[in-house]
């Protein structure tokens, strides 16, 4: 994975690839199908989470201990192609072993007989329609002869053969995955729909049903009813959800501290005021990212957006007015500056304004769009981080569309908490209709009764805030202690902690803090190493014997005679055999540090030498990692070290840029027992 998953994350992955491989194990063993399901919060990286199981799928995984299947074929499933591409694209950016040929959309003609593993197929309920291409020649019905039957255009088979024939490969094991999986079967979004997914989920026409579902929901009720509802056959075996607390993703910093809303006071019609006030908002935001940016050394700076979220039925005139008003704040704003996501796909005219229409998808890097003009919740599946503010015409009356909106809009603009700045980790609300009342029914709302979010929502939620800034009287003695005070991360399961000063060392050399801290470490590491290896000669020795010996049973039977004779004997391990072993070396002094004492007990290269010194070399590193003693020694030696380090050259790690330090931090966090560090100073 290029992103460093958080705990939460791990944990969800950790939980779903353990249902996923005994979902795979019962379909094998018993060919009973299985279904489980991944919950969490808007925010919270459902498709990172999903593109590391994926990649573990494919692949296997050393962080979490999982074997690859090298008969997995994935589809994913969505009612939307677009959300389909979009997360094409986020599988991609998310994964270092995806190649643009693994993720694979389906589009007519698709002429194959089966899926290939190792590949994500993207559906989406329009291509299993009767009249799309890939399905024409599809009977749905056996029993019904008068059908007319016509061959796929440009096809030998269509999809559905396609997936039968996928399913009933016993080299293959398929995985279906929901995405936004609560709306398969019981949306009016399309009249097809619910029968379409019931009938991929649980077959159909003498097609078999998909052997493991994996929904991925915000709401788990809706999705567990829905396979219930699907599953006739009452033989599906429903795994429990894998559920992620809403609380870790808010300590996560993943998602904004604060949403804020801003109301009238007094009766009145206070509408292009209170947007005069969201451009305002607009402004200082702005600037205020902008000095963050310059401040922290960011490459790009966050370009803040402002929604501006129409009725069902806008006036075009209001909505003019309502741009008119932003202008008078920002001057700076012209028509190329706003654009509008409103279900006519064309050019619209607001009073003297000419907008044009883009694709959601698009809103977040098309930084030159700061004003944008939508209605509800855009689209299954949008998020734009850098959507600051918002200014609403809705009325009181319509407060879920309020908070569906805000629901797309709470990610951090850096994917991490902006440390000691409360008003860059909010989000800002203007409801010109709104009153008291209904605005503390939304905060309501948004602190623990949304009905898309389970558990509770630790989200902060501001009527009228105030921003408070750090004391100048306060003495800097104060300051000092506060700098003093410490605080614990918490403990990360399966934490690798020779991993862990790898990734110290690199950071500490990549910010030229200790230049040549990666050939250090692995030198310290070296030398343990030898050490250990002169401490336990004597189990080392046996250890090696047993890398370099492969046992072999061999069972003979006689014509005439029910009776077997079994011998044992051993033969040599050949180079293939000892380099599976120095896997076990790799997993437990992570990759670089095996591979380097490899080469450090090889010596310099010798061209008049044979091989045996590397290959004696790869037998000693993979016996050492056999022993629980090394293995353990090792993992303190490294844990120190990394102490060390961290209290060496903690002034310096704390006047890097925020971004670094969070880095920093995170390698910190990466061990089993909790580990010291400090508090940063508030900014607001």
């Amino acid at each position: 994975m290029k992103f460093t998953l958080k705990d939460y994350q791990e944990d969800a992955v950790a939980e779903v690839l353990s249902l996923l491989d005994s979902g795979r194990t019962i379909w094998e063993r018993d060919g009973k199908e299985s279904s489980l399901a991944l919950t969490a919060p808007t925010g919270a990286g459902k498709t990172v989470m999903a593109a590391s199981a994926i990649e573990a799928l494919f692949y296997g995984s050393e962080k979490f201990n999982f074997d690859a299947d090298p008969g997995a074929v994935v589809i994913w499933f969505s009612d939307d192609p677009n959300l389909n591409d979009q997360t094409r694209m986020r599988l991609m950016d998310a994964s270092e072993k995806f190649t643009s040929s693994d993720l694979v959309t389906i589009q007519p003609p698709f002429s194959r007989p089966k899926l290939e593993p190792g590949k994500v197929y993207f559906l989406n309920t329009g291509k299993l329609t009767k009249n799309s291409l890939l399905t024409r020649g599809h009977v749905d019905d056996p029993d019904n002869q008068l059908e007319m039957v016509v061959t796929p255009d440009m096809q030998g088979h269509t999809i559905w053969e396609t997936i039968a024939n996928t399913i009933q490969d016993e080299e293959r094991t398929l995985y279906l995955v929901l995405d936004e999986a609560h709306r398969g079967f019981n949306t009016t979004t399309t009249r097809d729909k619910p029968t379409i997914v019931r009938r991929l989920v649980q077959g159909h026409a003498g097609y078999p049903a998909v052997p493991i579902v994996w929904g991925i929901s915000a709401t788990i009720e809706r999705f567990e009813s829905a396979m219930k509802e699907a599953d006739e056959s009452k033989t599906r075996l429903r795994f429990q959800p894998v559920n992620v607390d809403p609380g870790r993703v808010q300590e996560s910093g993943l998602v904004k501290d604060v949403v804020s809303l801003k109301i009238p006071n007094e009766a009145g019609n206070f509408d292009t005021t209170l947007v005069k006030l969201g451009a305002q908002e607009l402004v200082d935001s702005t600037k205020r990212w902008t000095d963050y940016s310059r401040a922290q050394g960011l490459a790009e700076a966050v370009v803040p957006l402002l929604v501006l979220q129409t009725p069902n039925t806008p006036d075009p005139d209001d909505i003019g007015r309502a741009l008119d008003a932003i202008a008078e704040v920002y001057p700076d704003l012209y028509g190329h500056n706003v654009a509008h996501v409103l279900g006519d796909h064309a050019t619209q005219r607001f009073g003297g304004w000419e907008v044009d229409w883009i694709e959601p998808q698009r809103v977040q890097d098309e930084t030159k769009v700061r004003v944008l003009i939508a209605k509800d919740a855009i689209s299954t599946g949008w998020d734009c981080p850098r959507a600051e503010v918002m200014v609403s015409f809705r009325r009181a009356l319509e407060h879920t569309h309020i908070t569906q909106l805000l629901g797309r809009m709470v990610r951090n603009p850096l994917a991490r908490r902006v440390p000691g700045d409360e008003r860059l980790n909010a989000v800002e609300c203007i409801l010109p209709f709104f009153d008291r009342t209904t605005a503390v029914q939304v905060v309501h709302y948004l602190t623990g009764h949304l009905e898309e979010m389970p558990g509770k929502d630790t989200r902060k939620v501001l009527l009228d805030g105030r921003e408070l800034l750090p004391n100048p009287h306060v003495p800097e003695s104060v300051w000092d202690t506060w700098d003093a005070l410490p605080t614990q991360t918490i403990p990360k399961r399966g934490a690798r902690p020779v991993k862990r000063l790898v990734s110290l060392a690199h950071e500490l050399a990549a910010d030229g803090i200790r230049p040549r801290a990666l050939a250090q470490a692995e030198a310290e590491m070296h030398a343990v190493l030898d050490g250990y290896a002169v401490r336990y000669a004597a189990l080392l020795d046996a250890e090696v014997s047993e890398v370099l010996r492969v046992d072999v049973q061999e069972i003979q039977g006689r014509a005439g005679s029910p009776k077997l004779s079994y011998r044992e004997f051993s033969v040599r391990a050949d180079d293939r055999a000892i380099r599976s072993a120095f896997e076990e070396a790799k997993k437990a002094f992570g990759a670089d540090i095996a591979q380097s004492y490899v080469n450090h007990l090889a010596g310099e290269d010798d061209v008049d030498a044979d091989d045996d010194g590397l290959r004696d070399a790869f037998v000693k590193a993979a016996a050492l990692a056999t022993i629980p003693e090394v293995r353990e020694k090792v993992d303190q030696e490294a844990n120190g070290l990394a102490a060390r380090w961290f209290a060496e050259h903690r002034v310096a790690i704390k006047s890097l840029p925020d971004v670094r330090q969070a880095l920093y931090e995170e390698i910190r966090a990466l061990a089993i027992d909790p580990q010291l560090g400090s508090l940063g100073r508030p900014r607001s």
